[in-house]
């Protein structure tokens, strides 16, 4: 039997899930974007801000160290440069160390975001108390009548700066090759120094050089300071020439007595070898010696030729001086002679005429730094059969 069929209803719509949200006008939305937006510039503003507060106070903070350094490094010029006078070995290294140590400090702090402010006279007081105290050891002799020389330059600046100390070569129309220097009187007697041809070669070239180059009135006091710095500080340009007449008037050209020229031995110059010992040992009743360490090391004319005697280096050719020392120079080289019987040559007349051109005054003797002797060497040194 057929089942009558019932009208379907229509559905109704679930109401599970996510309620609908009203919709919000386009103004609205306009409205609110526009809100975030001035807040988020207003924060960009501000961190803005707050980054240039920190860079200014950051910047004000730099200022201040470095005008501290500046207040420093003028207390120290004035207390132990400007004031021209004589300060012993041991005085001017505490002064150094002093002034490096209170550089330090001011550089740590400004590292640091924030550290209080350290005053000048405090450095003022330091070096003070340094100057005033009593020297430990016994001063060498000076010559109180002695007119100091005005500086006309920083010193250190000028001596410790110079990247090489090389005489240029110098055309000095007053200047004479051939001419007589005074002649040596019997009260002019030498130290024993130049105990080889090589050395007296060597030595004599750096002297005549050096004299030519005092003596050439184009070239001012200030440009000299590199090569002649540690004997102008404490004497006057004419009675360095005198001294250098002097010796280039003595026969073997060696180092004249005279406590106002000492052996100074800067960067252990004078004292690399064996031999050091009895090097220096003929100036301690003499000239006296004067030790001033230094980071870079130094040579004198006798650490030069123990240099080359070590590296097995030969001197070719025959360098002409201008005064007579006898016959050809020959270092006795322990010969650093290989199996092939290669050997490493130099030739002498290069070797003085370019060692001439670096070296600086010594007091008493010529010194050149180790750097340039071997980058010299290395740059015309040859190789041959023996």
């Amino acid at each position: 039997m057929l089942q009558a069929q019932t009208p379907s209803t229509p559905k109704i719509p679930s109401t599970r899930g996510r309620p609908c949200q009203s919709s919000i006008s386009t103004s609205e939305q306009t409205q609110q974007r526009r809100k975030q937006i001035r807040e988020a510039q207003r924060a960009y503003r501000s961190r803005q801000q707050s980054q240039l507060e920190s860079l200014k106070a950051r910047v004000a903070q730099l200022e201040a160290v470095v005008d501290q350094v500046g207040q420093v490094m003028g207390i120290f010029h004035d207390a132990v440069i400007k004031e021209n006078v004589f300060i012993s070995q041991s005085k001017l290294i505490q002064s150094v160390l002093l002034l490096q140590d209170e550089v330090g400090e001011h550089l740590k702090r400004a590292k640091r975001a924030s550290s209080p402010a350290v005053s000048g006279c405090e450095f003022q007081g330091k070096i003070n108390r340094v100057l005033s105290e009593p020297c430990q050891s016994t001063p060498g002799p000076t010559n109180k009548n002695t007119p100091e020389l005005p500086l006309t330059s920083n010193f250190w600046h000028l001596f410790f700066n110079s990247t090489n100390s090389i005489l240029p070569p110098i055309q000095n129309p007053n200047h004479d090759d051939n001419a007589r220097y005074p002649p040596l009187t019997t009260t002019n007697q030498t130290t024993p120094y130049t105990t080889t041809l090589f050395t007296q070669k060597l030595f004599f070239a750096c002297a005549k050089s050096g004299h030519r180059y005092l003596t050439n009135p184009t070239v001012t006091d200030a440009q000299m300071w590199p090569e002649f710095g540690l004997m102008l500080k404490h004497l006057p340009r004419q009675e360095i020439i005198s001294y250098f007449e002097r010796v280039l008037s003595t026969s073997t050209c060696n180092p004249i007595p005279d406590c106002r020229f000492p052996f100074i031995s800067l960067g252990n110059a004078g004292a690399h070898f064996l031999s050091g010992i009895h090097n220096l040992l003929p100036f301690q009743e003499t000239n006296g010696v004067r030790v001033i360490p230094s980071e870079e090391e130094w040579f004198d004319v006798k650490d030069v030729e123990e240099y080359l005697v070590n590296k097995g280096i030969q001197l070719v050719g025959c360098y002409d001086s201008a005064f007579s020392i006898g016959e050809e120079s020959s270092l006795a080289l322990s010969g650093q002679v290989f199996s092939s019987n290669i050997v490493a040559v130099l030739d002498e007349v290069t070797l003085i005429n370019g060692l001439s051109r670096l070296c600086i005054c010594l007091g008493c003797v010529a010194g050149f730094r180790r750097r340039d002797i071997e980058s010299f060497i290395w740059q015309n040194l040859r190789w041959t059969f023996d």
